[in-house]
């Protein structure tokens, strides 16, 4: 039901002269190499990229194309706020309505918000490693978490500026296809208008490496329903 409702949705809007646009996301492994008997490190990057069922890329919820257009019914696949008062949370499983496309400005606040915020996050990360007493096992812990927020730092920023229609190098730096620094907006069902940017999803294959995903964390959903 959903494609069929999207698709709709597309068609009317395509009369209207409405875009419809395409979001590509971004995929990287980082192998653990430690883990890997020489020469095995490209099998090993081989596995952790495949995208068959039962895999990470198989079956990750925020999928590699994300097709929406204004109109189209979502549901978020990631908590963005759950420091919100009461109904305002903006959690897993919240659903909205897209409202079209925000202004080049509204992205580039959205994106400079986020980034301060990135930035902030793995300052205090980086303090409470260096703390005088931490234990090594919990360092460890903060540094990895340094490392995941600095990759997304970088890989954030040129996602929303990518146009992966290029093909190659571009593609797999993922974005808007043939629209950078294009974002959906979206009305959810407790009044919140928000711009949606990509989130970094991220699994461990234990012995072989981490499966990364930056994507925007929407998806049709005209046929689901929430119980919570």
């Amino acid at each position: 039901r959903n494609a069929r409702e999207l698709e709709e949705v597309m068609t009317r809007n395509a009369r209207l002269g409405l875009p419809v646009r395409a979001w590509m996301s971004c995929d990287w492994v980082a192998v653990d190499e430690e883990q890997q008997a020489p020469g095995e490190y490209e099998a090993a990057y081989t596995r952790l990229m495949r995208a068959e069922p039962g895999s990470f890329f198989g079956d990750c919820l925020a999928e590699r194309r994300v097709d929406l257009c204004e109109s189209a019914r979502v549901i978020l696949l990631f908590n963005l706020d759950l420091d919100a008062e009461g109904e305002q949370k903006l959690c897993n499983g919240s659903l909205g309505l897209v409202v079209g496309e925000p202004t080049r400005e509204e992205v580039a606040q959205a994106l400079e918000a986020k980034l301060a915020d990135l930035d902030q996050t793995v300052e205090g990360l980086r303090e409470q490693a260096s703390a005088a007493g931490a234990e090594e096992a919990a360092r460890e812990a903060l540094l990895g978490r340094v490392a995941y927020y600095d990759s997304y730092r970088t890989r954030l920023f040129k996602w929303v500026s990518n146009d992966p229609s290029g093909g190659g190098e571009s593609l797999r730096h993922g974005g808007c296809w043939r629209s950078p620094s294009t974002l959906p907006k979206v009305r959810f069902d407790n009044g919140r208008e928000l711009v949606i940017l990509p989130v970094l999803l991220q699994s461990e294959v234990v012995g072989q490496g981490v499966c990364y995903r930056l994507q925007v964390p929407l998806r049709p959903a005209w046929a689901i329903t929430i119980h919570k």
